[in-house]
Parts: C-alpha cells; sequence; structure tokens
C-alpha cells in the first residue's frame, strides 16, 4: 500500500510537470525548435549512463525489439505533438490528446501486460473520459465543430502513440533502469525535430526569444517522464497511467487563466469530472 500510495504522488506530480512544460512549448515560437533545445541538456547527461547500462547488460532478443518499439513510437509521437499544438488550443488538444491515454492504456495494460480492472475502476475511467470529450470537443458552433476535427483527430493519433510508448517503457522496465528508458524515450523524441534547429537562424531566434522558458522546460520536461517511470515500477499501468491524467485539469487551468483561451466555463466544468 505504501509503494502504491508513493506511485500515485509521482503520478500526480508527473501530471502537473508535463502540463507546465506543455504550456511553455505552446507559448513559444517555432514549437519545433523549442521541444528539440528543452530535450538536449537531460539527453547529454544520460548518454554515459545509458552507453554504460547498454554494455554491461545481457539483452534479449525481446528487450532488443522493445528498445527499438520505443525510439520508433516516439518519433511518430514527436511530430503528431508537433503537428497538433499548430492547428489547437491547448485545453483543446491537450485534453483529447491526454484523454486518449485514459482509455486506451488500461486496455493495453490488460492485452498486453496481463493487467485486470475491477468495474469501480472502469467507471472512473468511463467518467474521466466524458469530461475530456466535454473539454475537447466543439465550440458552439457548425463551422468552427467543423474546424476542430481536424485538430482532435490529430490529438487522438498522439494519444494512441503516447499509450503505445507508455506500454512498451513498462516492458522496457524490466530490463533498464528509468534513466535507460527516458534517455531512449529522448532521442526518439528529438530524432524528426532535428532538422528544424539547423534551418536558417531558427535557433538563434528562439533561443533568444525564449531562453529562460527553454531552461524551464530543460527540467519540467525529463523530471515528468522519469516521475511516471518509477510511478510504473511500483503500480500497474492500467490504473496508474489514469492517476497521471490529473495533468488534464492542469493544462485546461493554464490554457484558460494564462493562454485566454475560449470556452472556460465548459473546461473548467468538465476539468471537474
Amino acid at each position: 500500500m505504501k509503494l502504491y500510495a508513493f506511485a500515485v504522488c509521482m503520478a500526480v506530480l508527473s501530471g502537473l510537470a508535463h502540463a507546465l512544460w506543455s504550456l511553455h512549448a505552446k507559448r513559444s515560437g517555432d514549437r519545433a525548435v523549442f521541444l528539440w533545445v528543452m530535450s538536449v541538456p537531460s539527453t547529454l547527461l544520460l548518454f554515459p549512463f545509458f552507453l554504460r547500462e547498454l554494455a554491461a547488460a545481457e539483452l534479449s532478443a525481446a528487450a532488443v525489439t522493445g528498445i527499438v518499439s520505443s525510439l520508433a513510437i516516439q518519433i511518430c509521437n514527436s511530430l503528431l505533438l508537433l503537428i497538433s499544438y499548430r492547428q489547437g488550443d491547448l485545453s483543446q488538444v491537450y485534453p483529447v490528446m491526454r484523454g486518449t491515454v485514459v482509455l486506451l492504456a488500461p486496455v493495453a495494460g490488460m492485452l498486453f501486460l496481463g493487467e485486470t480492472l475491477t468495474w469501480k475502476a472502469w467507471a472512473g475511467i468511463l467518467i474521466i473520459l466524458g469530461g475530456v470529450l466535454a473539454m475537447g470537443f466543439g465550440s458552439g458552433n457548425a463551422p468552427a465543430k467543423a474546424a476542430a476535427w481536424k485538430p482532435l483527430l490529430l490529438a487522438m493519433a498522439a494519444g494512441l502513440c503516447i499509450t503505445g510508448y507508455l506500454a512498451v517503457d513498462k516492458f522496457n522496465l524490466g530490463y533498464l533502469s528509468p534513466w535507460s528508458v527516458l534517455e531512449i524515450a529522448n532521442i526518439g523524441y528529438m530524432i524528426p525535430l532535428t532538422p528544424a534547429v539547423f534551418s536558417g537562424d531558427r535557433f538563434r531566434k528562439e533561443w533568444r526569444m525564449n531562453r529562460k522558458a527553454i531552461m524551464l522546460a530543460a527540467v519540467l520536461s525529463p523530471a515528468a517522464y522519469l516521475l511516471f517511470l518509477y510511478a510504473m515500477r511500483h503500480a500497474p499501468l492500467s490504473l496508474i497511467s489514469p492517476v497521471r491524467e490529473v495533468s488534464l485539469v492542469f493544462a485546461a487551468l493554464f490554457g484558460i487563466l494564462i493562454l485566454k483561451e475560449g470556452r472556460g466555463a465548459v473546461r473548467l466544468l468538465a476539468s471537474l469530472l
């Protein structure tokens, strides 16, 4: 019970950190550059440790498959995240993206990791899902509803990628430390963003405009996933993943109060679910 309480606390803190760095990413001028640069410090710091652990580990074919799968899914997720934030509001895209995980992560845990859920747990998941749908869909008129589908579909696809790498990384924790699993995620995340950094003077412009936000995100982003990796060590993915999605509430509040995004009353009520 103590370990599970620890896992819940780690998941909640992870959700807060994730919502905070997502807020800064949304406010950035060049998101591709912002997301790449914020990942550099932790990637460089962890790389020697990662190589040492790989050299010392005796990895099976299944473990190698898990590492390669995590890299591939992170590449897809990075691209979808970037496009989704271009197309929609933080308080619209983020809830749908993370809410997709609320439903799919327990399913993945049951299908691929042998986990089980009670009817009460499923009832809670469905309530969360209802709040997500209310928070993310539509804006009250037909043209806006039609226009909203593109970012929502992109966000759902990103949510599918997130579910995929969570399940794979839960598996990878059986072979590697959370620090090495984080490094794999960092490398995969940065690969599709790299061309933007070396295109013209995009890096210089973004660093000049948002260097403080980049430095803050450089701490919050790896911390968010590292906290969740430790949480997954002590609790089933199907139970701990929905807990982490308290980030939905944080993101909705940040989007409404700081970014001044629309539909504030509806999204605040939906966040209560």
